[in-house]
């Protein structure tokens, strides 16, 4: 009966050993870079999403004036504008690993400041309805699921940085030769 090297030593058939069954390969990690800018770019959509929960108003009534709430819109601006940047700039730094850690580092930085703008406001929106400014009372809008979008993305880059700091520079000459 054949027996492979592997099994051979334990005294195992391939038969036994089941070799005609299917065998799992690990899964290649996946490059730092192009994960960190899909974080951005994640925090960018969240970022559209909280202007939407804010921009749009219950009822027709209304008014366009927030009581409490301008600071989420800044938090939500330094957001969408610091990932659509941060992405964009990794373009240009990609060959320098230490760039693009101190570019992610800087998006985590942006991320933190719209949380502690959200924060400022406590996450929720205030707006006048009625007719009138002075009728009918208010209506409130909770942004608190921004914390809990944006907070895991802060530790999505930390770790994408530390993996591009812990590679190394890349050796480029035997990508040409």
């Amino acid at each position: 009966m054949p027996t492979s090297k592997n099994t051979a030593d334990r005294g195992e058939s391939d038969a036994d050993s089941g070799a005609g069954e299917l065998q799992l390969r690990p899964m290649p990690a996946l490059k730092p870079v192009p994960v960190g800018v899909l974080i951005l770019l994640y925090g960018s959509l969240v970022a559209i999403h909280g202007h939407g929960q804010i921009a749009s108003h219950p009822s027709l009534l209304c008014a366009d004036d927030r009581l409490r709430g301008a600071n989420i819109g800044h938090g939500i601006a330094v957001a969408f504008f610091a990932g659509i940047a941060c992405a964009l700039l990794i373009a240009f730094v990609r060959d320098w690993p230490r760039l693009v850690a101190g570019v992610f580092i800087l998006g985590m930085a942006a991320f933190g400041v719209a949380i502690a703008f959200v924060a400022l406001d406590s996450a929720t929106a205030t707006y006048y309805c009625g007719p009138s400014l002075r009728s009918f009372g208010t209506t409130t809008r909770h942004v608190y699921d921004l914390y809990y979008a944006w907070a895991p993305a802060i530790a999505l880059l930390l770790v994408q940085a530390v993996r591009l700091l812990r590679q190394g520079v890349p050796d480029r000459t035997q990508e040409s030769g």
